[in-house]
């Protein structure tokens, strides 16, 4: 049913083009039989001006049909110009909808940063050790077009002990927002483990790169299931889930959750 009528439509834009170009075609209507020239015209010029010229009946007839076959030809290639420019509009706005940003994560540096940095246990004390900053990459699939404006942020915690979600994340030094040039990437920092001397994961807490201030960033340590989404301007936004804890042989993991 659809396609019959889009048939009766492509029909009506048709014959509405082959109207609008009634200058073409209306031209034959001046021949005969209708010989407005002799009739009309003719009477109206000086003499001399006049032309004795006798036009067979039938050239009227076939110069209509043939001005009517120049104007079907011009109306189905504008029809068809308008057909290619919806065709790329629909690729434009299909191009729009279809993912390009990807969150990215591996174990080599950036993604991984050891500090000799003091840890803080959650009385404020120092601690002597080293902090592993845990980052994530925002990355831009588009081989051809920048993106502008890219935000991260941590959109859910599961369990649930943040109660102001989503936050923003901090960026790799310090930007709150960036744009992406095509097939660029850039950082999130999303947690921070604390290590004592002996390399062993300090289990009290894990700290949090949300940029809010005046908001703690310090969970207990436990196993998390994090969602982080990347958003920029027209697109979609990207989002992925991580895990985040420590295992049985108190070593700390953070990996996707897609690979367990």
């Amino acid at each position: 049913m659809r396609e019959i009528q889009s048939f009766f439509v492509s029909v009506w834009y048709l014959f509405r083009g082959v109207l609008k170009r009634f200058y073409f075609w209306g031209l034959s209507l001046l021949l005969d039989p209708f010989d407005f020239y002799d009739r009309y015209i003719k009477q109206l010029l000086p003499e001399s001006w006049r032309l004795n010229v006798d036009i067979p009946p039938l050239w009227g007839q076939y110069v209509l049909i043939g001005l009517i076959g120049l104007t079907v030809i011009l109306s189905y290639h504008e029809l068809r110009g308008y057909s290619e420019g919806i065709k790329q509009e629909n690729k434009r706005l299909v191009a729009r909808q279809q993912p390009r940003l990807e969150i990215t994560y591996r174990e080599d540096p950036p993604f991984n940063q050891l500090m000799p940095t003091p840890g803080v246990d959650k009385f404020g004390n120092s601690l002597p050790g080293t902090q592993k900053i845990i980052r994530i990459g925002v990355h831009n699939l588009s081989p051809t077009d920048s993106i502008e404006d890219i935000r991260v942020e941590l959109v859910q915690i599961d369990p649930n002990i943040i109660h102001h979600l989503p936050v923003p994340l901090h960026t790799m030094h310090g930007k709150d927002d960036f744009n992406l040039t095509p097939d660029e990437t850039w950082y999130a920092e999303v947690v921070s483990v604390f290590y004592e001397a002996e390399a062993t994961p300090y289990k009290d807490h894990f700290a949090l790169w949300q940029s809010v201030t005046g908001i703690s960033n310090v969970i207990p340590a436990g196993n998390y299931k994090l969602t982080i989404a990347a958003r920029g301007s027209n697109t979609p936004p990207a989002i992925r889930n991580f895990l985040l804890g420590i295992d049985t042989d108190n070593k700390y993991y953070f990996r996707s959750a897609q690979e367990i």
